[in-house]
């Protein structure tokens, strides 16, 4: 059976819990951003493949771009370009970046952002 690519949210969610069991509010904070645009991008990504993407691309890395591509000729789905670029730039700010100032506003809205595209791509979120 293939791993739920949408259990990420949920775990994105558990991680801001251990905030302060042996983990800074940083640290939960940068990786449940991460973890929900991972979510989010391979929940697209399946949707996607499904109505007619085919990869041009042997390279996983440029998977991230043609999923996005894919949803700009989508166009009940068009709006998901900039949530998911948006979504890819927090993460990446997250995983790379030494000083972050907002990371509670990338974290609360990479989580709003996240269930936004499951919901568009058919796919439940319960909230925990």
């Amino acid at each position: 059976m293939p791993f739920e690519w949408k259990e990420l949210y949920c775990l994105a969610d558990s991680i801001t819990a251990l905030v302060g069991e042996d983990f800074s509010s940083e640290a939960c904070l940068r990786s449940a951003v991460s973890r929900n645009y991972y979510a989010a991008h391979h929940c697209a990504k399946i949707f996607a493949k499904a109505n007619g993407l085919v990869f041009k691309s042997d390279n996983p890395s440029d998977y991230h771009r043609e999923v996005i591509e894919h949803f700009s000729t989508d166009t009940p789905r068009k709006h998901l370009v900039d949530e998911l670029k948006m979504l890819r730039q927090w993460r990446n700010s997250c995983d790379y970046d030494d000083k972050i100032d907002n990371k509670e506003f990338l974290y609360n809205n990479s989580r709003e952002k996240t269930i936004a595209i499951l919901t568009a791509v058919g796919i439940t979120c319960n909230p925990l």
